[in-house]
């Protein structure tokens, strides 16, 4: 199965270091994760959004796309989510997510519902898990917003 992810060209890489150093909605800090989405639009969106503001896009992204073992996915459905979960700031509950099943290595890749593009989904990676060395990263691309989108 093939994810995108779009990343500064130094972070172009799968071992999830971001995590140690932040939280987001489906992990806490201090654990590696790698977000990545079912296509590229998804993931130019999921970028934007946690940019902060467009005024502040760099000029050194690149376009990740990786090739993941497709066994390997635990899907969290939607209905399955405790209320709450798309709000922000992030749920405790949403946030512990990774968190059990990556530290505790008992899962590789989580597939979960995207806040920004309702009925599209994101994937967890987990950079810990053996699975990682089945995966390949096929391209890493430059990859630039549309400067039409940086002047609204």
């Amino acid at each position: 199965m093939r994810v995108f992810r779009i990343a500064k060209e130094k972070y172009a890489t799968l071992d999830g270091v971001g995590g140690l150093y932040s939280s987001g909605r489906w992990h806490n800090k201090g654990t590696r994760v790698i977000y990545t989405s079912e296509s590229s639009a998804l993931a130019a969106w999921e970028y934007i959004v946690h940019i902060g503001s467009l005024s502040l896009l760099p000029n050194d992204l690149v376009l990740l796309e990786i090739d993941i073992p497709e066994d390997t996915i635990i899907e969290l459905p939607i209905k399955d989510l405790v209320d709450g979960w798309n709000g922000f700031p992030f749920k405790d509950e949403t946030m512990n997510v990774c968190s059990i099943y990556f530290n505790t290595n008992k899962a590789f890749a989580i597939k979960v519902p995207s806040v920004v593009i309702p009925n599209s989904f994101n994937y967890m990676l987990n950079p810990n898990h053996p699975k990682i060395n089945q995966c390949k990263i096929i391209e890493i691309a430059p990859f630039a917003y549309d400067s039409r989108l940086i002047d609204l």
